[in-house]
């Protein structure tokens, strides 16, 4: 389903952390319908819509782009996505097989998401996904959202592990990659095949 861009890796990991949107499900027809329907409702910074294309949590970028109308703008915009967001989830081609495919080795999987913490896992559950994962942590979950390395010690720490090279960060943006290099994981990068290294598939709730 995807290229994988990373160095060879020959051992086994110790755990596997997973980004959610463009990495395991696809929202991210949604999350733009969302966007629009923000910046069309509370008066915004042109100059800044560029954010519309950040991997980074809203309570990092709405502040830059609505100012003081920030927080009038992520009500408006979780409004939208919480009505819909379960009925237009899209999991990725080989997602729930690799996941078998994992826990069938016993290799203990986390998801690490900037997407609001409460909607991630919802998302989750109603995949029928929990049973595959140890932890499931999004924005606002911790102090810091990705890619501060906080959100990938609290994913580990049910698990007893630190961050390591021994545990994979799997994601499909740079702020994953920045969050495994600055927690200290192994990054490897999934793009969908002909895309370029690093060009953004996320958007804000990633």
């Amino acid at each position: 389903m995807y290229n994988i861009l990373t160095p060879a890796l020959s051992l086994q990991p110790k755990a596997i952390i997973f980004d959610w949107d463009g990495t395991l499900v696809n929202t991210l027809p949604l999350i733009r319908e969302a966007f629009s329907v923000a910046l069309a409702e509370v008066p915004h910074d042109p100059k800044h819509k560029n954010l519309l294309f950040a991997a980074a949590s809203l309570r990092e970028t709405f502040p830059k782009l609505f100012g003081k109308r920030a927080k009038d703008a992520q009500k408006v915009f979780y409004q939208y996505f919480e009505t819909h967001h379960l009925q237009k989830l899209e999991t990725l081609p080989g997602a729930a097989d690799l996941l078998e495919f994992l826990s069938s080795l016993g290799i203990p999987c986390v998801v690490v998401s900037n997407k609001k913490g409460e909607l991630l896992r919802k998302e989750v559950d109603y995949l029928g996904w929990r049973g595959y994962f140890s932890a499931v942590i999004g924005a606002g979950d911790c102090e810091k959202d990705k890619p501060s390395p906080l959100p990938v010690g609290a994913a580990l720490l049910p698990l007893a592990l630190r961050p390591s090279q021994d545990v994979w960060f799997v994601g499909d943006s740079g702020v994953d990659i920045d969050c495994a290099n600055r927690s200290g994981c192994a990054a490897i990068l999934v793009q969908e095949p002909g895309q370029e290294p690093f060009e953004k598939t996320s958007l804000l709730i990633d």
